[in-house]
């Protein structure tokens, strides 16, 4: 680093296939100072803690090789023991403290939100989104997470699984798309605008004035939109006024998100993933008129009710591993769920099983009847049973191991006939 500042950006640029400027853009954004050098410094204090570690390690070892004696090579073995806890305890313990921050994490926004949240309860919540004019590293409130119960952070959320960012990336184009979800999620904010011919840096063919606009947003169930600056696509200003020393800070709300759970009226089988995210990236995209699956997942003979009206859906009960819905009568077959889909997760409707399917790229569908009913969601670990079971297992032959060798007469000595 010392020889070439810019190594670390040009490795950086060219495995995701962008510009140097564009990664120092991106890591520096916000810096006072040079954060690779401050990072290759770090790196430099925590080898040389580490190689004092390693050496106190060696001498223990080669100690305990040389000594003779068997008491003072217990006792080494126990300081290795205690400087082992130490060095762990040492490591961890910035983890364990956090950050410390200047300034309170509590804001009227936040507030704000919570208050929405509430109030949407019933609806299972909304999601939000950061966004600003040109893509960018998005203004957290705060750093990190929004992590008000009720919000789905969409900037985080897109963490889950491989699929709920590929939408976004194509809904974007071949230029911003592989930009603001090159590590698989959502990394960067939503533009209020894609750049049109003529203006840097290139665009590809894009058929709404934003982002912002496109049904897509209204199909993850995206309500508001937060920015440090004003937007023209965003939807409706609301909210306090939150205002700091580098500006102020805006909430929007849009049109017409579609809520967490709702029902269509059929399946729209397409042939593999790449062809559902193109239709989703679509802006003549329409989810409440079906949900999109594979034809593998398809079921043979799917339950369709074209002009069917949505049915009310009601949250019962809303935790991280367990769901209850109520669902008014209809005719309307499917209800989608805008959670992610993840191995673990079984479906009952009026305590009958029911299968879940993949739906709209990383989305949840289940079959309904005709009446009304409670459909309930639970999820469980994936092999966390099998895992107690043998961890149980290994235990009692530990314990029958240690019963049976104290139960043991002690050998008797070698220079003494049995």
């Amino acid at each position: 680093h010392r020889a070439d500042p810019d190594w670390a950006a040009q490795r950086i640029a060219d495995r995701f296939g962008i510009t140097v400027p564009e990664v120092l853009g991106h890591v520096q954004a916000g810096a006072t100072d040079d954060r690779f050098a401050a990072s290759f410094a770090r790196a430099a204090d925590q080898g040389a803690v580490a190689a004092l570690w390693l050496v106190l390690a060696a001498a223990l070892l080669l100690a305990i090789g040389w000594v003779r004696s068997a008491g003072v090579r217990a006792w080494l073995w126990r300081a290795g023991a205690l400087a082992t806890l130490l060095q762990l305890a040492l490591h961890g313990a910035p983890l364990v403290t956090g950050c410390a921050r200047d300034v309170s994490t509590e804001t009227p926004v936040h507030a704000f939100l919570r208050e929405r949240a509430a109030a949407a309860a019933a609806d299972g919540g909304f999601a939000i989104v950061r966004a600003s004019a040109v893509p960018t590293l998005p203004a957290q409130l705060p750093p990190g997470e929004l992590m008000v119960p009720g919000v789905r952070d969409l900037n985080f959320y897109t963490h889950c699984d491989a699929h709920s960012a590929q939408p976004i990336a194509a809904m974007l184009g071949p230029y911003w798309g592989p930009r603001t979800a090159a590590k698989g999620y959502l990394e960067l904010s939503l533009p209020d605008r894609l750049p049109v011919d003529g203006e840097p840096p290139p665009a590809g063919p894009y058929a709404v004035a934003s982002p912002l606009e496109h049904p897509l947003l209204d199909l993850l169930g995206v309500r508001y939109v937060l920015s440090t600056e004003p937007l023209q696509h965003a939807g409706t200003r609301v909210g306090p006024e939150l205002r700091g020393p580098r500006g102020e800070f805006f909430v929007f709300e849009r049109p017409h998100p579609l809520p967490r759970a709702f029902t269509v009226p059929r399946l729209r089988a397409l042939p593999d993933d790449r062809a559902v995210v193109a239709a989703l990236a679509d802006p003549r995209l329409a989810p409440r008129d079906a949900a999109l699956v594979l034809a593998a997942d398809a079921p043979p003979e799917a339950p369709a009710s074209p002009g069917a009206e949505p049915r009310a859906v009601r949250f019962v009960r809303d935790h991280p591993t367990e769901l209850e819905l109520e669902v008014g009568p209809g005719r309307a077959p499917w209800l989608v769920l805008a959670d992610t889909f993840l191995p673990g997760w079984t479906a009952t409707v009026d305590g009958e099983s029911v299968p879940i399917r993949r739906a709209n790229g990383g989305q949840r569908v289940v079959p309904l009847h005709d009446r009304a009913c409670r459909v309930r969601f639970s999820y469980s670990c994936p092999g966390l049973a099998l895992g107690l079971w043998l961890a149980g297992l290994a235990a009692a032959v530990l314990l029958a191991v240690a019963l049976r060798a104290r139960r043991a007469p002690p050998a008797p000595p070698a220079d003494r006939p049995p």
